[in-house]
């Protein structure tokens, strides 16, 4: 389970780091390496033996998935925010 715990951490980490760089651009890449990652982190941490890195992976993993939600609310925010205003453009010069 080592190496389990140790992928969990490794996903964590790069969910993390890219949720901060291209969550406004691209939030679903590390929403999915985040939920995969909480994915393994719990099945790392299963049984008597318990690892560091797979706890340490799956509060990265948390940490990541919640960034990357919030990201693509907010994107979602946008998208709409933008296509009413394009609706209401449109509609005030008679093509629709």
């Amino acid at each position: 389970m080592q190496k389990t715990g140790t992928a969990s951490l490794v996903l964590g980490l790069i969910s993390l780091i890219l949720a901060l760089l291209l969550g406004t651009v691209a939030p679903f890449v590390p929403l999915v390496l985040g939920m995969i990652g909480l994915i393994l982190g719990v099945s790392a941490n299963r049984g008597t033996a318990k690892s560091g890195t797979a706890t340490a992976g799956f509060v990265l993993s948390i940490v990541a998935v919640v960034i990357s939600a919030l990201f693509l609310l907010l994107w979602l925010f946008c998208l709409g925010t933008v296509s009413t205003a394009v609706d209401e453009a449109a509609g005030s010069f008679g093509l629709f």
